[in-house]
């Protein structure tokens, strides 16, 4: 179990990412990867990742994010993808090279060679943000059965993403219960699929 951190301001224009708020998100995942925590922005300040690591696949070298052979392409990612093997493999054989033994490097170069269809060559258990400096584009998906957690919002011109909520509470979002969703939780023991128990957060859906 790892945690994760984005932000993308959706402005290209607009003001940097603050990178102080993404710190805070990025400590209060703490609890969900206690071997390590790392942060990344891009050079014009528009995304910035943080991650918090459980450290179980190639412990020395694999601490997020991962980058492509450019830098150009940048992915982090919470959760297991149980197909790296034979990915890598392949990935390898085609002149891409992997830098670590870690099994969620392959997301980079996947990009590289499917875009965003790289979803269906996954196999496991796991959610993920990716980020193309060259082309300016942001990938987040979770597995088809939405094990692993990821959840969204836009506040003030930037697009948040997190794997709990606590997260973008502690960046700063404004805190208040989704009434609906907390009638659905109390009632049926869990909010709406979209939904978490707090406004103005949902779930990224499965898949």
């Amino acid at each position: 179990m790892c945690g994760l951190i984005a932000a993308l301001s959706l402005s290209r224009a607009g003001p940097p990412v603050d990178l102080a708020r993404v710190a805070r998100a990025t400590a209060a995942l703490a609890h969900r990867g206690p071997d390590g925590e790392t942060h990344w922005h891009d050079p014009a300040g528009r995304v910035a990742f943080g991650h918090r690591r459980l450290a179980i696949i190639d412990r020395a070298h694999g601490a997020q994010p991962f980058t492509s052979e450019a830098g150009d392409v940048v992915a982090i990612a919470n959760g297991e993808i149980y197909d790296h093997l034979a990915l890598r493999r392949t990935l390898a054989a085609r002149g891409h090279v992997l830098r670590t033994q870690c099994d969620a490097e392959v997301l980079v170069h996947l990009w590289q060679d499917h875009g965003a269809e790289l979803t269906h060559t996954l196999e496991g258990e796991l959610a993920f943000v990716l980020w193309d400096v060259r082309t300016q584009t942001l990938l987040a998906s979770r597995d088809r059965f939405g094990v692993k957690p990821l959840v969204y919002a836009v506040h003030e011109g930037v697009l948040w993403l997190a794997s709990e909520a606590k997260a973008l509470l502690a960046a700063g979002l404004p805190r208040a219960w989704d009434e609906v969703a907390l009638h659905h939780a109390v009632s049926l023991q869990y909010p709406p699929p979209s939904r978490t128990l707090f406004a103005g957060i949902s779930q990224l859906p499965a898949g």
